[in-house]
């Protein structure tokens, strides 16, 4: 389908992110994605594996699901988002996210990549378990 390119964005924690995709043909023309089916998932790194769930036969993953959405088919708009809530769970750092294309004869393949850094706002709200950099709770929070 699409070619991949890489993009790297910035998620700020705690606060609800989205990122819009412009998806082109290699003459750079919007690609039509009208029902095309897309995954995002964001990791540590590539090869994040769950210890606990992983066996030598049958490792498990360790990522977190991005919502994605396709703004615009004719216009090769994609959305890719999360909740506050799902951002709040995020650890400052770097990150790497993948995006994957399922066209409409069924074929998969990567679409967009790249890094996410993730920072941890002054002012990030309380009700989401905010957390120091030592994975310590923070109980009082100073407006």
């Amino acid at each position: 389908m699409a070619s991949q390119f890489q993009v790297h964005i910035k998620i700020s924690a705690g606060s609800y992110f989205s990122q819009d995709f412009y998806i082109t043909n290699p003459d750079m023309t919007p690609m039509n994605i009208t029902g095309a089916f897309f995954t995002a998932v964001i990791s540590k790194h590539s090869n994040s594996f769950n210890a606990v769930k992983s066996t030598k036969d049958q490792p498990v993953y360790s990522y977190t699901t991005m919502n994605t959405k396709v703004s615009n088919g004719v216009g090769g708009v994609l959305n890719v988002s999360m909740t506050s809530e799902d951002t709040a769970k995020l650890k400052e750092g770097k990150y790497v996210y993948n995006v994957n294309v399922t066209d409409i004869n069924g074929y998969t393949s990567p679409c967009v990549s790249g890094l996410v850094f993730v920072d941890r706002s002054f002012g990030s709200p309380h009700e989401h378990g905010v957390q120091d950099s030592d994975d310590i709770h923070v109980d009082d929070v100073f407006y």
